[in-house]
């Protein structure tokens, strides 16, 4: 029986999504670690729920050393020049804080936009599992860094797909003012 000897197949699948997120991050995939600590850093993932309007961070205060992977629901970052990215299922946060100093300020808001569920990942389970935070890779500038705000859905043409994935589809795109090509990852 599979259940018997594997487990229940939702667990699995969740599992193994969960491990592609995490080897996704650039923290964890510019890191050589071994398959059995990334199977233990995905096992210590734990589910958290948060309500509509519920500050997940608060600018200025205490950061919580952890790593935020959105599961369900939609979080807004605002940051102090009121710039505005929100983060859906696949997307994540944190990552900068679990190497950051004991009693780092957090430098966005980070509210649920609507009920919305989590894995989080802490730095003390990630310690438990790989010694010394120094063997964590390094992150890389926020992607809300890069975006160009300036940019309209109808500005733009799709031409093909690139891929489908568990949350949606990424299209070759055309700006047709400007001409240019773009990467458009659009969600389920």
């Amino acid at each position: 029986n599979f259940e018997k000897s594997l487990g229940p197949l939702q667990e699995l699948i969740d599992k193994t999504a969960e491990k592609r997120v995490l080897m996704g991050v650039p923290l964890f995939a510019n890191s050589q670690f071994e398959p059995h600590e990334m199977a233990r850093l995905t096992d210590l993932v734990e589910e958290v729920d948060f309500k509509q309007g519920e500050v997940l961070a608060e600018e200025g205060q205490a950061a919580k050393q952890s790593l935020y992977i959105i599961r369900k629901g939609k979080v807004t970052v605002v940051n102090k020049n009121g710039m505005i990215n929100t983060l859906s299922p696949g997307d994540y946060f944190g990552e900068k804080l679990i190497q950051a100093d004991d009693g780092a300020k957090v430098k966005q808001t980070i509210t649920a936009e609507e009920a919305s569920t989590c894995g989080v990942l802490t730095r003390s389970a990630i310690e438990s599992v790989i010694g010394d935070i120094s063997r964590l890779g390094k992150a890389l500038p926020p992607v809300s860094s890069k975006l160009d705000r300036s940019i309209k859905l109808g500005d733009l043409t799709k031409l093909k797909i690139l891929g489908v994935g568990t949350f949606g589809k990424v299209w070759l795109v055309n700006h047709k003012k400007k001409d240019k090509a773009y990467a458009l990852k659009m969600l389920n």
